[in-house]
């Protein structure tokens, strides 16, 4: 997964305020195994469900 799918994804979640994206991923240093270190802001609460992305980054 690249950062413009992140975004892509992101603009599809209602009510979404602020992405923050950080850690080894954001400064292009990640392992193999290395997790998404991701914040969020929502503007409403919304109904929160949670989606696994396979580390092959497919989404």
């Amino acid at each position: 997964m690249k950062a413009t799918d992140l975004a892509r994804l992101a603009g599809a979640v209602k009510g979404l305020h602020l992405l923050a994206f950080f850690g080894s991923r954001a400064r292009g240093d990640e392992q193999p195994d290395s997790d998404w270190d991701l914040g969020q802001e929502f503007s409403s609460v919304p109904a929160l469900q949670r989606r696994e992305v396979p580390a092959s980054g497919s989404v």
